[in-house]
Formats: structure tokens, C-alpha cells, sequence
């Protein structure tokens, strides 16, 4: 695509005038590719301690370059899902243990009717599922717009030069079952207190 500079600076002073008058990349092509080395070192010494230095480097490393980027943010995003996630169990295991302390002793009378810790345990389970249950459905609810408007503002400051950002449904599906896996992991704290404990303390530390 060819355009007139001129033109487009002049729009670029209305609506982004820190980057008006100057230019992002140039475009070098050399004849002699084995002299790219050459040409490369000539033309940042060129420019070196000046006000616009260059790193000047050929289009291979320049692409990698951005697919080593790329790459630091998917570790950075992974790092950041596993702390999360981690965060997300102690928050739903602390919320557990407090409703299971503040029925004790409905527990204990549960037990003395007859009901077995595995009873109580499959409800102390249940409830967490429910928790993260409806944790999981707010958040997709929430993903899905998200996604679209962060894609669209993406694309229209990058452009081509951003890949189409598509939420997949089994992307969806993991991240419910995840929610899930945490919510089991997170209801085993309490449960191993229901198992251990018994009737007369219960209905001793509730009175």
C-alpha cells in the first residue's frame, strides 16, 4: 500500500501528535544478503548516541523476536492461572471451614439421627460444588463479552499485525471443569474435620 507521508502525519498530529513526525521501522534491502551483517552494524554505528538510535536486524530475527515475546506473555498468563487458581481454592476452603464451624452442632444432631460422615461429607461436598458451580457459569457469562471487546480493541490498534482473538468452547469447558476439580480439593479441608471429630464434641464446643 503506498500513501502520502505528509497526509498521514498531519492526521497523525490531530489524534496521536506524540508520534507525529516520526517513523517506527524502515525497510533496508541489500542486494548481497551475505552483507547483511555489514549493513546492519553500518547503519546503527550511523546513528549510534544520536537522538534516534536504530537496531537494525534482518526479518528473520525480527519475527522472532515478536514469537519470543509472545511466548513470555503465554508463560506470564500461565503463572498468573495457576496463582489465581490457587487463590480461588484457599478463598473457597476458608468460606468451607467457616460454614462448617457455624454448624456444628447441626452436624452433631445430624449424626445422632442417624446420618454417617460420609452423609455429611457428601453435603459439605455439594455445597462447594454449588459455589463453584455458579462461580464458574458468572465468569463464562462474563468471558464471552469480555473476550469480544478485548479482540476488537486489539484488532483496531493492531491491526493484521494481531492474530484474531477466538474463544473456543472447550477452552470454556476446561476452565468449568477446573472450577469443579478446585471446588472437590477445596471441600476435602472440611471434610477431613467431619470425619475426625465427634458427636459429644460437637455438640459440646456448640453449646
Amino acid at each position: 500500500m503506498l500513501l502520502r507521508w505528509d497526509y498521514m502525519n498531519e492526521r497523525r498530529q490531530q489524534i496521536d501528535p506524540d508520534r507525529a513526525g516520526t517513523v517506527g521501522w524502515y525497510i533496508i534491502r541489500i542486494a548481497n544478503p551475505s552483507l547483511a551483517g555489514s549493513v546492519t552494524r553500518s547503519v546503527d554505528a550511523e546513528l549510534a548516541n544520536s537522538t534516534a538510535e536504530t537496531r537494525t536486524e534482518t526479518e528473520q530475527a525480527f519475527q522472532a523476536g515478536f514469537v519470543a515475546m509472545s511466548g513470555s506473555i503465554i508463560s506470564s498468563l500461565k503463572v498468573l492461572a495457576i496463582v489465581l487458581n490457587g487463590i480461588t481454592l484457599l478463598a473457597l476452603a476458608n468460606t468451607l471451614f467457616m460454614a462448617v464451624r457455624e454448624r456444628t452442632k447441626e452436624l452433631a444432631v445430624l449424626r445422632t439421627l442417624g446420618f454417617r460422615p460420609s452423609h455429611l461429607t457428601a453435603l459439605v461436598t455439594g455445597e462447594a460444588l454449588l459455589i463453584a458451580g455458579l462461580g464458574s457459569i458468572l465468569g463464562i457469562a462474563i468471558t464471552i463479552p469480555a473476550t469480544s471487546i478485548y479482540g476488537a480493541l486489539v484488532s483496531a490498534k493492531l491491526g493484521n499485525f494481531s492474530q484474531h482473538l477466538t474463544l473456543y468452547s472447550s477452552t470454556l469447558l476446561l476452565s468449568a471443569f477446573v472450577t469443579l476439580c478446585i471446588a472437590v480439593c477445596a471441600a476435602a479441608f472440611p471434610s477431613m474435620t467431619i470425619l475426625r471429630g465427634k458427636i459429644a464434641d460437637g455438640l459440646r464446643n456448640a453449646v
